[in-house]
């Protein structure tokens, strides 16, 4: 994350827009897709939900660490030290998530798709818990900056 001045306040990295909610958004229109009976190719369904699973980690990267966007929050907003300690907690369950996922939507391809509508419903549940997360992590910027 880059800075604003000297008074750490979080800003956007240049020529990087919400890349995350980006995924998120092309990945439910997948699901909608496939839902609705045109199914992706298997390639391009592990592709999609590994491209979740590099944004998370880069998401992961700008907001953990010493001078990740956590760490200002820590800095700036003591009051929020639990709240930002349960979206690092909830980074690592949801990537966890992605990687169980992945393998699960490579099982099923393997096998013929005989669970798909499984691996679908936790892929919705997924995103949904993805954004969620984005959703909770805006909340304590805001609160914590302004």
């Amino acid at each position: 994350m880059g800075l604003v001045g000297s008074d750490r306040t979080p800003q956007q990295p240049p020529g990087c827009p919400d890349q995350l909610g980006a995924a998120i958004r092309g990945r439910e229109e997948a699901l909608r897709s496939a839902k609705a009976g045109r199914h992706l190719p298997e390639e391009q369904l592990i592709n999609r939900l590994e491209s979740i699973g590099d944004y998370l980690g880069r998401h992961i990267s700008l907001t953990k660490g010493p001078d990740g966007l956590l760490a200002m929050v820590d800095e700036q907003a003591p009051h929020l030290l639990r709240r930002a300690q349960e979206l690092r907690d909830e980074q690592g369950d949801l990537q966890r998530q992605v990687n169980l996922l992945r393998v699960k939507l490579i099982f099923s391809c393997q096998s013929g798709f005989p669970e798909i509508g499984q691996v679908y419903g936790e892929a919705e549940d997924l995103l949904r818990s993805l954004r969620n997360h984005q959703e909770h992590s805006a909340n304590l910027v805001f609160e914590a900056f302004l």
